[in-house]
């Protein structure tokens, strides 16, 4: 008669956990090829240390990075096989258009599988990206013009509206509304745009799903294994469990419809207005070689990433820019003076190409980039083994681990941008001194994998920047400060929930 084996007793299995424990930090601690950079002891063999952070402490790790520098030195060990680097003369090593440098394939897949945002091969990611980047070039972004002025317009009257009623507006919402209705209105067709903007609320839904669900990423990074399984989820069973992932299926799902309808009108042979980036990624002629129209599922992917950071990158600079301008007065008068300078006439209108030739209003564009950092979240680079390993600060980085550096420390340097927490606007009106902070200047990233919707969000900010303050010389923000425009975090940089909203008014008089 077989008998059963017997079970372990919990004590042994205790033991052996604790055993294996004990072996991993000391091996991650003392062993690993990482083990002789300087770095918080928990960061050593944990990914502990950036999630007490970046979750428990609502996306603060970046707050951290003056103490980290200041005590550890340029290079710092912040997870186990991961140093950041806070010398902003490397940035070129892992960001130019040629570096040999690729993501890091356990923290991009966390948000989708195949799209141009999160593709892992350099070579993979330059075929993906030939195929789209005629539709987010400079001239494809000029040819759209007419539809930034038009929701700059319907922004602005939405705040004359409301000082005729006798209420503030959400100006806030309304520039994350107005880059929510370019993008969609840009990408899906104008039949399809969200019209946000002619929301009493400025659709702030779609806002909110994206704020909820920014946080998931640092769980997902603590514990991959629960990205299939939430996607999975069935919606009854998601809205029981969290709110967070029934915003991400609802997400999904308003791309998914969007690409759907797309393919079947193409199917159909219906020609659109105008086509959309869709109709360009199913064309078969539109890749090299045997290109093949990817799958539904990397489509919408592709979709959703590209509407979604529209809502915080855009939005986050444009509420920066007229809060900054709003509360210093000399700024608010040269600004001001300079555009009824170039445009005397009230109701003419601002073009792009004469905006950004205007030296003020560009160096208020780039303090609001400079100070709104686009991504604050380290962006990870793996040392590829092509090169062999690599140096940095005088510490030997072996091939296969990552190197991260951040927006916030380059945007920040202070031998580059004195007195960096200032809103200067004249930093940039030397062509000289300009050109040299350009390098540091890094909102959009840089190279091949810089962000491919930066020449419509220049548009959108000189555009809408422009109108705003030629069109009202009276508006003023009473009830919001400088800590409401703090950030959590997300890779996506978000204001707290708990923040005051940027609500604006008129003081009196006429609009000019």
């Amino acid at each position: 008669m077989n008998s059963t084996p017997p079970l372990p007793d919990l004590p042994k299995l205790l033991f052996s956990f604790f055993l294996l424990l004990v072996t991993y930090i000391l091996y991650n601690c003392f062993f690993h090829p990482l083990a002789s950079v300087p770095g918080p002891f928990l960061a050593k063999f944990s990914e502990l240390y950036r999630f007490y952070h970046n979750f428990i402490r609502h996306g603060s790790l970046y707050t951290q990075f003056d103490a980290l520098k200041a005590k550890y030195g340029t290079v710092v060990r912040i997870a186990p096989n991961e140093v950041i680097v806070f010398d902003p003369s490397y940035y070129d090593t892992l960001y130019s258009a040629h570096t040999k440098y690729y993501k890091d394939p356990s923290f991009y897949p966390l948000t989708g599988t195949g799209s141009v945002f999160t593709i892992i091969s350099n070579e993979a990611h330059r075929k993906q990206r030939a195929v789209i980047n005629s539709f987010f070039s400079r001239r494809a972004a000029l040819d759209q013009e007419d539809l930034v002025q038009e929701k700059a317009t319907k922004l602005c009257d939405r705040i004359q509206r409301d000082s005729e009623r006798g209420v503030m507006t959400d100006i806030g919402m309304g520039f994350r509304a107005l880059s929510v209705d370019v993008a969609t209105a840009y990408c899906y067709g104008l039949n399809a745009c969200y019209n946000s903007l002619d929301a009493e609320d400025f659709g702030k839904w779609y806002n909110e799903l994206i704020t909820q669900i920014a946080p998931m990423m640092y769980v997902l990074k603590l514990v991959p294994i629960l990205k299939r399984p939430l996607q999975g989820m069935p919606n009854w069973l998601a809205r029981r469990i969290n709110p967070l992932v029934t915003g991400l299926q609802m997400l999904m799902i308003e791309a998914h419809r969007q690409v759907e309808r797309i393919v079947k009108e193409i199917e159909a042979g219906v020609t659109p207005e105008r086509k959309t980036i869709f109709h360009t990624i199913l064309n078969p002629e539109a890749g090299e070689g045997d290109y093949k129209a990817p799958p539904m599922q990397q489509i919408v992917e592709e979709a959703w990433g590209i509407t979604g950071a529209a809502v915080e990158t855009s939005g986050n600079s444009l509420g920066l820019i007229a809060f900054r301008v709003l509360n210093d007065r000399e700024v608010h008068r040269r600004l001001t003076e300079e555009l009824i300078t170039a445009f005397p006439d009230p109701s003419a209108r601002m073009d792009f190409l004469t905006l950004e030739k205007l030296p003020y209003l560009t160096g208020v564009v780039k303090e609001g980039l400079r100070l709104s950092y686009g991504v604050i979240y380290p962006l990870p680079r793996v040392v590829p083994k092509e090169i062999g390993d690599a140096t940095f600060g005088g510490h030997h980085i072996p091939a296969g681990c990552v190197v991260s550096m951040s927006n916030y420390t380059m945007h920040r340097d202070r031998e580059v941008f004195p007195d960096p927490d200032v809103f200067d606007p004249e930093r940039w009106l030397d062509p000289v001194e300009a050109r040299h902070r350009d390098n540091f200047l890094v909102t959009f990233s840089r190279g091949r994998r810089a962000c491919i919707g930066q020449s419509l969000a220049m548009l959108e900010l000189y555009v809408a920047t422009a109108q705003l303050f030629r069109r009202f010389d009276d508006l003023e923000a009473p009830f919001v400060g400088l800590e409401d425009f703090r950030y959590e975090d997300y890779f996506l940089a978000i204001h707290p929930a708990d923040a005051r909203k940027f609500k604006v008014r008129r003081k009196g008089g006429d609009c000019r």
